[in-house]
């Protein structure tokens, strides 16, 4: 009984011995294809957005506590919700993604919250410069378009048709004020409408770098991506001045 039952034993040790190798090639493997990827990426990728994500967090409880009244404060936090999404799924996708599967859900999410975030700058310009008609009109329009993007990103990334399509939704979706420019002259500030104007342009001429990856002037360190990443830190900066110069009643 005793001589048959040990070659069993062996056995099974011989399996839970392979299994455990065969465990430890996979993740050998998984952690060399993740180094591999981050010394191909330049050095500087997703740095820019993790610091935007850090001070995205003080910055958007500052903009929710100061605005003027209910739907001020709602327009605001709707606003910090989205400029918090889309800096922190930037920065676990470019920073902190460590596997082929978990970088694809990620960059789904990167991808997504950017739609988010224009959907959530034109919240509190609805709320609180348009007509209560023109309002539901337009946040139907613009959260209508970032389903719709997000939508887009369940199809394959790696296809240009489909970048082309999310670039061009960008820019649409941006570029929804030229709609209600009218009211916007009468109702802003200069400042607020430079602010906004200033901000729309240089994510319109990022998407480009996006779409075309040029410039690339240093691709080791600050590729086209940095150079895209940079011009959304500044034109969301621009744009979280007119927000809080408009919850705040100026």
């Amino acid at each position: 009984m005793t001589s048959g039952a040990e070659p069993d034993q062996d056995s099974r040790a011989r399996r839970r011995l392979e299994r455990a190798q065969e465990r430890l090639q996979e993740r050998f493997e998984r952690v060399q294809e993740h180094l591999q990827e981050r010394l191909a990426q330049p050095l500087l990728r997703g740095w820019f957005h993790q610091v935007a994500f850090l001070v995205s967090i003080p910055a958007g409880i500052v903009i929710s506590i100061v605005a003027s009244g209910a739907k001020a404060r709602a327009g605001a936090i709707v606003y910090a919700l989205g400029l918090f999404a889309m800096y922190g799924g930037s920065t676990v996708y470019h920073r902190y993604t460590r596997t082929r599967a978990t970088r694809l859900i990620w960059r789904h999410v990167d991808h997504s919250t950017i739609f988010v975030l224009i959907a959530a700058t034109y919240t509190p310009i609805a709320l609180l410069l348009l007509p209560t008609l023109w309002a539901t009109l337009v946040l139907v329009v613009v959260w209508g378009a970032a389903v719709a993007g997000i939508t887009l990103n369940f199809f394959s990334m790696e296809r240009r048709g489909v970048q082309v399509a999310k670039s061009i939704l960008f820019i649409g979706i941006g570029w929804t004020a030229v709609l209600i420019a009218p009211v916007l002259v009468m109702e802003m500030t200069p400042v607020e409408l430079a602010l906004a104007a200033s901000g729309g342009v240089i994510y319109t001429l990022g998407s480009i770098v996006l779409l075309k990856n040029k410039p690339d002037p240093w691709p080791n360190v600050f590729g086209y991506h940095e150079v895209w990443h940079a011009m959304v830190v500044v034109a969301s900066g621009l744009h979280y001045a007119m927000v809080f110069m408009l919850v705040t009643g100026r």
